[in-house]
C-alpha cells in the first residue's frame, strides 16, 4: 500500500537516505495522489540540490491541496528556495 511505502520513505528520509526515498516517494505518488507524498517529495529534491524538482513538488501541495496541514511548510519552503535564489 501506500501508507507503508510513505513511512519507509520518511524513514530513509530520516536516515539521510534522501534519493532512496525519492524513489519511494515517486512509487507512491504513481499510485496515489497524496500531499503527503508531494510534499515529502518536495523535501528530498531539496537535500538532493534539485531545486526545480523540490519548487513543483511544494507548488504542487499548494496548488492541490491548499488546506492540508503541511501547506504552510510547504510556503515556508518555497520562500526559503527564493531567498536562497534558487
Amino acid at each position: 500500500g501506500v501508507v507503508p511505502m510513505l513511512n519507509l520513505g520518511v524513514g530513509f528520509y530520516n536516515a539521510g537516505r534522501a534519493a532512496e526515498a525519492l524513489e519511494l516517494f515517486l512509487r507512491a505518488l504513481e499510485l496515489e495522489d497524496r500531499p503527503e507524498a508531494w510534499f515529502n517529495l518536495g523535501l528530498c529534491c531539496d537535500a538532493l540540490e534539485d531545486t526545480a524538482c523540490a519548487r513543483t513538488a511544494f507548488e504542487t501541495v499548494l496548488d492541490r491541496y491548499p488546506e492540508h496541514i503541511r501547506a504552510p511548510d510547504a510556503a515556508e519552503f518555497l520562500e526559503r528556495l527564493t531567498a536562497r535564489g534558487r
